[in-house]
């Protein structure tokens, strides 16, 4: 499925690794917007420099204010994403590839329609190639509540395909409790990136704080 325009950020909106400093706005966000109560080690994980297959991104928003020379950003969006390997094949199990699978993404209605998901997504996803040296990752995918037929839109405006069937009872909280399984393959757009980012950083990971 073909993805939409990208649409450029507000010049005043930055995507940066989340860091102890903006991690309890970053986990407000989340408890406040998603129906999963993750816990502290999930969190932990998000600033964790030995986690090397978490990706945790938040998207801050500088407030533009003549009497304040840098007022402090406010942190209005979060992505976190885990790399998994996946067998290629069930009986080839020393084959692997790697799928980046998005555990959050939210950010707070009034910065909503901005572009901020699609670039958290687009940084998290480009931070994943980097870090695995441009070779193995080959898919992103996500869970969606069976009912959230605005997510299920989006995702598909971002290029996934939403999957056949629906894995009952993810949700225990939610009713109905079903989700549908979003995914998209990651191709020449993402490597290109990362190429970029490797050739004009000679690191691939850091490079997901630049906008």
């Amino acid at each position: 499925m073909a993805r939409e325009k990208i649409q450029n950020l507000p010049p005043n909106v930055t995507i940066a690794c989340v860091t102890p400093t903006t991690l309890p706005a970053y986990r407000r966000i989340i408890s406040t917007i998603l129906p999963i109560r993750y816990p502290d080690s999930f969190y932990h994980d998000s600033i964790s420099p030995t986690s090397s297959s978490t990706i945790a991104l938040c998207a801050l928003w500088h407030p533009p204010s003549p009497s304040i020379p840098s007022p402090d950003p406010i942190v209005v969006g979060g992505i976190q994403c885990r790399l998994a390997p996946v067998p290629s094949h069930p009986s080839s199990l020393d084959q692997v590839h790697k799928s980046l699978y998005i555990q959050t993404l939210a950010t707070l209605a009034p910065y909503r329609r901005l572009g901020v998901g699609s670039a958290l997504l687009r940084k998290a996803t480009w931070a994943a190639v980097c870090r695995d040296g441009g070779d193995g990752v080959r898919d992103i995918y996500a869970h969606v509540w069976e009912a959230n037929k605005d997510a299920l839109e989006w995702y598909a405006k971002e290029g996934f395909a939403v999957e056949d069937g629906v894995v009952e009872g993810y949700y225990t909280k939610l009713r109905p409790s079903g989700a549908r399984v979003v995914r998209r393959r990651i191709g020449v757009y993402e490597f290109w990136n990362a190429r970029e980012s490797w050739e004009s950083h000679g690191v691939g990971w850091e490079a997901a704080e630049d906008e």
